[in-house]
Parts: C-alpha cells; structure tokens; sequence
C-alpha cells in the first residue's frame, strides 16, 4: 500500500477526542487505583516480586490524571478529598483492628455519595462497592493491615466497573454525564493532564494521506451515504487521510476498547507495514472551496481556515457546549442533518467575511493537515 507524506502528527482526532476523554476518564482512573494498590499487595505479600514497582510508577500519573479536573465543582471535590483523608488518617492508624477495613470502605463510600450530590454524576457502584469490598475481605485470612490494601483494591474494581458502565453507555449513544465548564474556553489542566496520559496510553499517531485504490474503495462504500449528502450540498471527496498507531497497543486495556468500538461501527482499518493500524475516513471541499468537510462514524464536521490564521469548526455530534480558543471556534450543532449543519456554518462564515476576514481557500492534504493541527494546538491537545 503506497502511503504519501507520513509526517507525524502528536496524536489524531479518535473518533471525538473530548467525548472519550469524558466516557473514559472513569475507566482509566478505576484501572490506575485497581492496579496501584495491587502493587502494593504484591509489595507486601512478596517482597522480592519486580512487579511491585508498577504501581506507584506507571499509573500514578493516571490516577492523578483522572481526578484532578478543574472544573466548576473542583473545589467542592478537592474539600471532599481533604475531608476524606483526614478520616483515614486515624483508620491507617488503628489499621491493625479488625474494623480498619470497614471502615475504609465505608469512608470511600461516604465520598463518592458526597461527591455524586455534589458534582452531579452519578456513582452507585462504587459507592456500594466500597462498603462490600471492606465487608467482603473480613473473609480473607490475611493481617487487617493487608484486608486495608484489599479494600482500597476492591474500590479501585468497583471504580473500573463503574467506568466500563459509562463507556458502555457512551457507546450506546448516551453523552457522558460530565462535561467541561462552558465558561473556561481553554482546556483545563486536569483535562490536558489525562491527554498527556492518553497519549502515553496510545503511543505516537501519524495523520497521512492514503493512496491506496483499495483501501479507497473500502472507505468510499463505508461513507457511501455520507458522500452522496455532501455531494447533494455542493461537496466532493479530494483525498482520504488515515491516523495510524502501534499495533502493540491493543494490549492495553483502553486502546483495545476503542478499535473495538471503531470495529463495532465498520470504521475501515488496515494494517500499515505490519506494525501499525491505520483507519482511514475521506475528506470533502466545497466546490466553491469555502470549507472542507470530514466524516467519520459519529457525524459531520465542517471546518474552515481564513486568511488571519483563524479556524472555524461546526460539527453535529460532540459535547453540548461550544469551545472558543485563540485561533479556534467550534459550535456544535447535535442532531442536525448535512444540509443544515452546512447552512449553520455558511452563517458563521459569512458573519467572519463581514468583518473583513477572508477565507483561505487552499485545497490540499497539507493544508488540511497544518488546520487540525491549529485546532488541536489551539485547545492545548499537543504535548
């Protein structure tokens, strides 16, 4: 398969990038916390086992990741946090007594019961999972000490669980419960931080131009309907563009769950010289080269670059809340259709013309490509 220009890029648009992030950020903090105090059972139980040191190393920075989300209820949550400490440090104390493991359980419980009135998401499982881990691990015949540790590893299950729950959900077409706060317009710390560790989750992405015929065919009878909406409203197809990524990937947790998600919804995908997958979707412009349009399996997305260095997106899928960063302005529009999705967007850029900004009417991969990697600077997506 001939590829042309396989200049990296940091990372590529997975589907939508800030919808997973909001569907996975339980899964990832649950996976973190499950295998950190795992670690620190094996360092307990066996002392000399190398696999002690994963924990703390490794998925530390997940853990933080997961929960350190600046957003309208962080200060509320970090109080929570403080509060919840302060009551184990007493517990860590009497550690060696047989109630030390309830209790555990029953002070996480406590937290996340507060933090779900709080913070309006919802977690049943692991505020009931806490309190049955501390209950549940009376019955093994270990030290009250190491029963703690189990407690602290059934909460980080009952977590994953509870996130497994969410992407599930997500998959099925219900939005994330948690979206960022629409009065910040750059990307919160929290957010950018669990990014960084996603990246690290999926290794370095390529965005490149596909030249193969038959993988051509492959995308062109996957977005047949896609093509012949876009085509109705004055669009065609210029060029097919891929993200590719490390094949050894999928044997991590989350990536794993993603192409199989990307497999449930036909997204056509290939191996790229035996170490890499790549899925590929095809990229539009307007006859009149005003914009270029992108489709994928979730919807349609209309992006356009002026003279000024400024881009503006209109997609019909994505969070509820519009984004305005320097440089960057994405509205979304859920539920509407290709042509109307289109006119939106004709609006926002004839409002730009107005104000004495032309539009960029270059027509090329490379174009194409230096626009999103604008966009995913401009919302701090970059490490």
């Amino acid at each position: 398969m001939q590829i042309n220009g396989p200049e990296p890029s940091p990372q590529g648009e997975l589907l939508s990038r800030s919808m997973w992030l909001h569907a996975a950020r339980p899964l990832i903090s649950g996976l973190a916390i499950t295998t950190l105090f795992v670690s620190f059972l094996i360092e307990v139980r066996f002392p000399h086992s190398p696999w002690r040191i994963i924990g703390p190393i490794v998925l530390l920075a997940g853990l933080l990741a997961g929960f350190r989300k600046k957003d309208k209820t962080s200060e509320t949550a970090e109080l929570l946090w403080i509060v919840a400490c302060l009551f184990l440090a007493p517990v860590y104390y009497f550690r060696t007594h047989e109630w030390a493991p309830i209790a555990t359980g029953a002070i996480f419980a406590l937290y996340f019961l507060f933090l779900s009135k709080f913070s309006g998401r919802s977690y049943p499982f692991v505020s009931a999972g806490c309190l049955l881990a501390g209950i549940l691990s009376l019955q093994v015949p270990w030290p009250n000490s190491q029963r703690c540790i189990l407690t602290l590893v059934g909460f980080g299950v009952t977590m994953t669980l509870q996130g497994a729950w969410i992407l599930v959900r997500f998959l099925q077409g219900h939005a994330p419960q948690s979206t960022p706060n629409s009065n910040e317009p750059e990307a919160s710390s929290g957010e950018m931080g669990l990014e960084r560790f996603l990246l690290c989750i999926f290794g370095s992405f390529e965005r490149i131009q596909i030249c193969s015929p038959e993988f051509e065919r492959r995308i062109r009878e996957r977005y047949q309907s896609e093509t012949g909406q876009l085509d109705e409203i004055g669009f065609d197809c210029v060029f097919f563009y891929g993200e590719s990524y490390p094949l050894y990937r999928l044997l991590l947790v989350f990536p794993a769950l993603i192409f199989f998600s990307m497999w449930r919804n036909r997204v056509p995908m290939t191996l790229q010289g035996g170490t890499r997958i790549l899925n590929g979707n095809p990229v539009f412009a307007a006859r009149d080269k005003s914009a270029y349009a992108h489709s994928n399996d979730m919807g349609i997305t209309f992006h356009t670059a002026f003279e000024n260095g400024s881009v503006f997106v209109s997609r019909n899928f994505g969070d509820d809340e519009d984004k305005k960063v320097p440089a960057v302005s994405v509205k979304v529009f859920k539920g509407s259709g290709a042509e109307d999705l289109w006119a939106k967007h004709q609006l926002r850029i004839q409002e730009e013309k107005f104000a004495g900004n032309q539009i960029d009417s270059q027509s090329s991969f490379e174009a194409y490509r230096q626009m999103i990697l604008k966009e995913e600077v401009a919302e701090g997506r970059v490490l």
